[in-house]
């Protein structure tokens, strides 16, 4: 997938989980970060690179990273840090960038219930 096709879903995934609309952070070749601003002190960063297919994201709260999915490519190099668990490790199957963020919408709901 290249980066704009990514950049494209990624807006199509937030419309469909009434996620904000991601806002480009950053833009190189074959590589995009994205960020997602929930709050004044809540986000979620998004970062693609089209050639190691890596796929890294963070929920950052009040300065600090609350919540994570790292991929890279291999699907056995797949894993999540946990709700309030940043330095356990749990295994993941790869992930879309739909999914990941479906998996960041249910955090956000059982973290902050409307």
């Amino acid at each position: 997938m290249k980066v704009e096709q990514f950049q494209k879903r990624a807006k199509r995934a937030c419309l469909l989980l009434d996620l904000p609309e991601p806002e480009l952070v950053d833009l190189k070749a074959g590589s995009i970060k994205l960020r997602i601003q929930l709050s004044e002190e809540r986000f979620i960063d998004v970062y693609f690179n089209e050639k190691t297919k890596t796929l890294n994201s963070a929920m950052i709260e009040k300065g600090r990273r609350i919540f994570g999915i790292n991929g890279y490519g291999d699907e056995h190099l797949w894993h999540m840090h946990p709700l309030g668990k940043m330095d356990e490790h749990v295994p993941v199957k790869r992930m879309s960038i739909e999914r990941l963020l479906r998996d960041y919408a249910v955090v956000l709901k059982k973290r902050h219930p409307r």
